[in-house]
């Protein structure tokens, strides 16, 4: 792990798989069980030790949120993998790179909790964007593009039905504002759009680039890294485009190949 890394806070055999959709889908499944198992740890992994009533109270209830917000994503995760598999595999991949780059930064075990589970569900607005734009092998028009951008304030509607995923959804709906300004769904600028957006911002592109689509070609991790650098200031925070490259990038898992990644982490620890 890189020692200069600086500190952020505030984050406010395939086939059978494939012709079998029940078993993908629960492969799936399986694979944001074994993340977001890793997040149920952090409670217990930095537990102090009670000094008074008070804070055994505290700790309790932070232990019991956890629990709930896991629960609320592994379900809604579910949902959209039957809404749109692809949409759903790419949220995982989102996921998988910002899990990378938490460990890297000095956040809260509160803060490294929502800002995973953010990136996993920052998508989870597509599940109201219709089939026939979801589903089309080609680039959209801006009739289309305008109800695409409409997921974000979706997202966030959906998870503010449950107060304990509050800071996640609110992390979600800014997750498509732009440094500049130029962003939706409300022009934030720069230090306006959460931390957390912005970290999900920068994994959520590359990702993208990287990832094969019908109407372009996929980027090779150099040639997405260099059109990061090439928006930062513009659409990207610029200094978490430069922690990105230096840091993240050169660890982070390939697009092929997440159970790795899975497979490094250490196991679940119950609360």
């Amino acid at each position: 792990m890189p020692k200069t890394q600086p500190t952020t806070s505030n984050v406010g055999s395939a086939s059978d798989t494939t012709r079998d959709p029940v078993r993908s889908a629960d492969a799936q499944i399986g694979k944001v069980a074994s993340l977001l198992g890793g997040l149920d740890a952090a409670p217990t992994r930095a537990q102090p030790a009670a000094s008074s009533l008070l804070d055994s109270a505290e700790l309790a209830l932070e232990n019991k949120l956890v629990q709930v917000r896991l629960g609320i994503a592994s379900s809604l995760f579910a949902a959209l993998l039957a809404k749109h598999a692809p949409t759903a595999h790419h949220s995982l991949r989102v996921a998988l790179s910002c899990s990378a780059w938490a460990a890297m930064l000095g956040l809260s075990d509160g803060d490294e909790d929502c800002l995973e589970v953010a990136a996993l569900l920052h998508d989870i607005g597509k599940i109201g964007v219709p089939d026939s734009i979801l589903h089309k092998g080609a680039p959209l028009t801006s009739s289309e593009w305008e109800i695409m951008r409409s997921h974000p304030v979706i997202g966030e509607r959906i998870l503010s039905s449950a107060p304990a995923m509050t800071p996640v959804a609110k992390l979600v709906r800014s997750t498509h504002e732009r440094w500049d300004g130029g962003g939706y769904p409300d022009r934030l600028v720069e230090d306006q759009i959460p931390m957390g957006s912005r970290l999900i911002a920068v994994c959520d592109a590359f990702v993208a680039m990287t990832e094969s689509r019908p109407w372009r070609r996929t980027l090779s991790f150099d040639e997405a890294a260099g059109e990061l650098r090439r928006c930062a200031g513009t659409q990207f925070d610029p200094e978490l485009v430069n922690a990105f490259c230096a840091f993240v990038l050169p660890d982070l898992v390939t697009d092929s190949d997440p159970d790795a990644f899975l497979a490094s982490r250490k196991p679940a620890q119950s609360i």
